[in-house]
Parts: C-alpha cells; sequence; structure tokens
C-alpha cells in the first residue's frame, strides 16, 4: 500500500495511521520541506542556483540544502515504508525550460543531472553527512505529458532528452536504484514516444508511472 507526502514526524497522527493501514511505500511528492511551498523538490534543494544569479558549484555540498529534506526523509522511514523519491518540480510560474536546443538548455540539462546524482550521493552513498542505501526508487520528474502546466514551458523532447541523461547518471552510481516515469496524466501518444525512444536507445526504464485520473480512465483502458 502506498502514500504520499511527509507522514510527521514519529508518533504524529498521520505518521501512527500509516503505520497502521500498512502504508509499505511513500512518495516524495510535492515536498518541500516539512510545510511545503509548492514548487517542488529541486528548487529548494539547490535555493542558489535558482533564486540567484551567483554561479553555483553544483559538486560543493554548500550549494545544497538537504536539512528540510532529511526531516521528511527520516520521518519517511520511521513507519518503516520504502522511499520513492519524486525528482523534479511542480507547477509553478517561476519554473522555466530554457528554450529548447539552446547553450542554455545543454547546460541546464547537465545540471539537472548533476542535481540528481548527488541527490542520490547524499541518500545511498553518504555525500555531505548523510545516508546510506536509503532510496529504493527514483521517479524523473512530474506529468511532463502537460506541457506548459508541469514541464516548466518544455516540450516532450526536452523531457525525453532529461530522462535519458539523468537515468545514465543515476545508474553509473548506483546500477541497482530503480529509475522511472514519467507520472503522467495521461497524454497518451507522449507516452507511446517515450517508450519508442527509451526502446531505441535502449535507454533503461525499471518503472512505468501514470496518474489513473477518472476523465481519463476510458482513454486509459483502451491504450492498455
Amino acid at each position: 500500500e502506498g502514500a504520499h507526502y511527509d507522514p510527521g514526524e514519529a508518533g504524529s497522527a498521520t505518521s501512527k495511521a500509516y503505520i497502521e493501514l500498512g502504508v509499505d511505500m511513500v512518495l516524495t511528492h510535492d515536498i518541500d520541506g516539512t510545510q511545503g511551498d509548492g514548487r517542488g523538490i529541486i528548487y529548494n534543494l539547490v535555493p542558489k542556483y535558482f533564486d540567484t544569479d551567483d554561479e553555483v558549484d553544483l559538486n560543493d555540498p554548500s550549494s545544497y540544502d538537504f536539512e528540510e529534506l532529511d526531516k521528511v526523509i527520516d520521518n519517511i522511514l520511521a513507519t518503516g515504508s520504502e522511499v520513492y523519491f519524486r525528482f523534479g518540480a511542480s507547477q509553478n510560474d517561476d519554473n522555466k525550460f530554457p528554450e529548447e536546443g539552446t547553450e542554455e538548455w545543454t547546460q541546464f540539462l547537465q545540471d539537472l543531472t548533476t542535481m540528481a546524482e548527488h541527490i542520490v550521493m547524499h541518500y545511498d552513498f553518504g555525500w555531505d553527512d548523510g545516508y546510506y542505501n536509503t532510496l529504493d526508487y527514483f521517479e524523473i520528474w512530474n506529468e511532463p505529458d502537460l506541457g506548459n502546466e508541469i514541464c516548466d514551458g518544455g516540450t516532450a523532447q526536452q523531457y525525453r532528452d532529461l530522462y535519458k541523461t539523468a537515468v545514465a547518471g543515476i545508474k553509473a552510481l548506483d546500477p541497482s536504484l530503480k529509475v522511472g516515469g514519467c507520472a503522467l496524466a495521461g497524454v497518451l501518444d507522449f507516452a507511446e514516444d517515450f517508450f519508442r525512444q527509451c526502446a531505441r536507445e535502449a535507454i533503461p526504464l525499471d518503472f512505468f508511472s501514470f496518474h489513473l485520473y477518472y476523465r481519463r480512465m476510458e482513454q486509459l483502458e483502451s491504450y492498455v
């Protein structure tokens, strides 16, 4: 049985409910520390990169702020659940992809991959006073098929490029970590193109995730 969002500290009502219900996997969806502001994990994890014009060294531990996210991970582990880590951003007018085909996009793609790698390093390899063998599933982004609403103004191809690059970096660190996506909202041609590229280029896809909204039920049933 799965759930998402922070269960709260051990002994809290939500944490007790997770345990009583037998929740054994918790997704870090829309978590930005214990309160959350809707921007998505990475925007608050590397604030200097997204909120300032300063040059940021993404290999330097001081560029990252894991404090609040560590609390959430601790809360999940205290319930005995596995961690289903969602890497990405949420719907917010401040969150934008650079234009496809530009030097800015190429650099942004590499920077996002570096961030993903250091998240894995922190939670699986102890980097920056971190944890060991904590992550179980690593989901890349959320509902990128909704275009401007979620994918930060990016294109479907940009998402596929992001997935390809990020999964390669993550698997180079930990081949056993299960990596997948796309947490689709239900745009089926997006899924088909994603599958085709993964198959054509032998891109690892350990699991495929989608959101079964009622209004898209018939569409998804016919697709499956």
